[in-house]
């Protein structure tokens, strides 16, 4: 492929590849290209010199060459990177103290200590912890442990790690943070905080979920040499959503559209002493530009004809509930009881698309009504999800998005599993939708998300269409709440549908540059 426009046509999702996947990526590279391992450790510790220098150059006032960097190399690959790094940072006339570990490494491992001694460097034991604390430096770079960790950090290395995070100086990691595990994001024993991770060919799954976002600040990917055909024509299952995706997908009006073309969504929400529910989805709808909402069952006279002249209403019981329309929303506080599990049942009757929040999921579960149809959504958090599998929501957490794929099969349709970072799920894939923040985590803001997505779906997106545009722009308006100088407990969520129209602005007049998460500037 010759330009990156047609690439990302071809390829509209950036794979993220686990710790398995990335040994085979790299076997494939030696096996199949004859790239060898000290080219592509050359090309890492390289590159991630050139982003080093980069980030001296941003953010220390003083001249870099007088900028001080510590290097910290453990015993594997991931040391050896570090050991790279020093020697190009030397090639630039920038000081640099290098520990590394006296075990014995790897061949190529020992190789790249015997070129630094050959350049006349100490290499300082790293087992020495006084030393190192005693070392002064403008930087610390992180190439203790790489995506192969495979058990918790303990001891020595521990202390070093506690010791980093507490040093008040910038961090940048190579590969991974150490100790962070790139495929679930839980933290291995004890974990590095990074200003900024440099991650090989492919950000990981890991970085998106769980602590993985409070540890590796600010992320940039280095091209260092693998094929671009081998990074996807591998069978990979995790993929993040971003910008340029998004941008791509969310459709104009055209000159020529009236509302009728903008669709009709029935939204099946709110009961007795439950009616914000049902106003949250319904206006949130109408903000993300469908044609008409009618609400079921109705609110009372004095909510709706005086504060929501807009929305229309209709009786549960009327036959023609369901013609005219062109999606549903189902669920929220809409109720437990024996109505939400039939007219559930009537709806897989159709072939209207519907989103399954709320007390419609619950029923769901409880009522063992799945599968449901294929082109329908759920939308539960860990604690709902939990209850599918007996669990509790802290065990969901864990793994998000395999309990997210596993839902999926399970149910028979897709799940958007909401929380930080929220993922969507279509059996054995997963979507990760890395936006948003703790603003979200307050009573309406799942409701306003319902609302959106039956509004793009009911406006003809596809399922997973609707969804992956809803959640990541739902991500947004919270970002865009805290950068805009608000504090984000203060943040309710009728607020969300009054921050649309300044993101959603702001999304096409970027054009959907700055793909969420890859690039320097993504956020922490």
């Amino acid at each position: 492929m010759k330009n990156n426009k047609n690439n990302r046509e071809t390829y509209p999702f950036t794979p993220l590849a686990s710790s398995a996947q990335c040994a085979e990526i790299d076997r494939s590279a030696i096996k199949s290209y004859d790239l060898s391992a000290e080219i592509l450790m050359e090309s890492a510790g390289a590159l991630s010199a050139q982003e080093i220098l980069e980030y001296l150059k941003k953010y220390q006032k003083k001249n870099i060459e007088s900028s001080s960097v510590l290097i910290l190399c453990g015993p594997g690959h991931n040391g050896g990177d570090g050991l790279v790094v020093a020697r190009h940072l030397l090639s630039n006339s920038i000081p640099v103290t290098v520990f590394c570990s006296e075990k014995q490494g790897s061949d190529l491992f020992e190789k790249q200590k015997s070129r630094l001694h050959k350049l006349g460097v100490t290499l300082h034991p790293l087992e020495n912890q006084e030393q190192i604390k005693k070392t002064k430096c403008d930087l610390i770079i992180d190439a203790l442990f790489g995506i192969g960790l495979n058990k918790d950090i303990t001891d020595l290395y521990a202390g070093l790690i506690q010791w980093i995070n507490t040093e008040n100086k910038p961090v940048i990691s190579l590969d991974t943070p150490s100790g962070l595990n790139v495929d679930t994001g839980q933290i291995q024993g004890e974990a590095v905080k990074a200003d900024l991770t440099v991650s090989f060919g492919l950000a990981k799954p890991g970085f998106y979920q769980q602590e993985g976002p409070v540890h590796i600040g600010r992320i940039k990917v280095l091209p260092i040499g693998f094929p671009y055909s081998l990074l996807r024509e591998k069978a990979f299952t995790h993929f993040l959503i971003d910008r340029y995706w998004v941008f791509k997908t969310l459709s104009e009006r055209s000159p020529l559209d009236h509302k009728a073309k903008q669709g009709h969504l029935l939204v099946l929400a709110g009961s007795k002493d439950f009616w914000g529910a049902g106003q949250l989805a319904s206006l949130a709808a109408y903000r993300m530009g469908v044609g008409y909402v009618t609400l079921s069952p109705a609110m009372p006279k004095e909510f709706s004809s005086q504060w929501y002249p807009d929305i229309l209403t209709q009786d549960l019981s009327d036959q023609n509930l369901f013609e005219k329309k062109t999606a549903v929303a189902i669920g929220p506080g809409f109720g437990l009881d024996k109505k939400t599990k039939d007219i559930l049942e009537m709806l897989k009757k159709t072939k209207l698309p519907v989103v399954v929040d709320a007390d419609a999921f619950t029923v769901c579960v409880k009522e063992k009504l799945f599968p449901l149809p294929a082109h329908w959504l759920v939308t539960p958090h860990s604690g709902e999800l939990a209850r599918l599998f007996g669990i509790k929501g802290k065990e969901v957490d864990q793994d998000r998005c395999s309990y997210a794929m596993k839902a999926s099969k399970k149910m028979g349709c897709l799940v958007l599993l909401k929380g930080f970072y929220s993922v969507l799920a279509k059996k054995d894939k997963c979507w990760i939708i890395p936006t948003g923040n703790a603003a979200l985590a307050k009573a309406g803001t799942g409701d306003v998300l319902t609302g959106f997505i039956g509004a793009l779906m009911a406006r003809s997106l596809d399922t997973f269409s609707a969804t992956g545009v809803a959640a990541f722009i739902h991500g947004l308006l919270a970002e865009e709440w805290v950068e805009s100088g608000k504090d984000k407990d203060s943040l309710m969520a009728q607020d969300l549908k009054d921050i649309l129209p300044i993101v959603l602005k702001k999304l096409r007049h970027s054009g959907g540059v700055c793909h969420s998460g890859l690039e320097p500037e993504s956020r922490k």
